[in-house]
C-alpha cells in the first residue's frame, strides 16, 4: 500500500521508491504492448479531441467503420492495422485504457465501439438509479 501523503515518508526519493515498487508489482508492469495498440490509442483519444472530424460526434462506430477509418486516416504514415482481428486486439487495450468500451465476449456488442464511455454511463444512470425507492413512493401516492 501506497501512503498518500508525501509527509509519510523520509524523502521524495523515498515516496518514488514506493511508487515504483508498486507499479512493477502490478501484473501488467512488464507486459509488451505492441506498437500498433499505442498508436490507436493515441490516434482515437486525438480523433475524439479534435472538434472537426466523425468521430467526435459519434457516440458508437462498427469494427468494420473504425478499420477503414483508420487505414484512410493521414494521421498514421502506414496502415497501422493488416486485419479488423489485430485491430480488435488493439481496441481490447484502448479498452482497458479506458479510452472506448469495446465488449470483445458478447456476440451482440463485438462489432460495435463506444467511443465515449461517460456517455454510455450517462445513458445507463437513466435506468439504474440509487433513488428508485423515492421514484416508487411518489407514483403510490400519486
Amino acid at each position: 500500500m501506497i501512503k498518500s501523503n508525501l509527509y509519510d515518508y523520509r524523502s521524495r526519493e523515498a515516496f518514488r521508491q514506493s511508487l515504483v515498487t508498486k507499479a512493477q508489482s502490478l501484473p501488467s508492469c512488464k507486459e509488451i504492448i505492441p506498437t500498433s495498440w499505442i498508436q490507436l490509442a493515441h490516434f482515437i483519444d486525438y480523433m475524439k479531441g479534435n472538434n472537426s472530424n466523425e468521430l467526435k460526434r459519434l457516440f458508437t462506430i462498427t469494427v468494420d467503420e473504425l478499420f477503414a477509418l483508420i487505414q484512410s486516416s493521414p494521421l498514421l504514415d502506414k496502415p497501422v492495422f493488416a486485419t479488423t482481428d489485430e485491430l480488435r486486439a488493439g481496441l481490447n487495450f484502448v479498452h482497458s485504457l479506458g479510452l472506448v468500451f469495446y465488449f470483445s465476449h458478447s456476440s451482440t456488442l463485438k462489432d460495435t465501439v463506444f467511443m465515449h464511455p461517460q456517455w454510455v454511463a450517462d445513458v445507463l444512470k437513466c435506468f439504474i438509479r440509487h433513488d428508485m425507492e423515492k421514484v416508487f413512493c411518489l407514483l403510490i401516492f400519486i
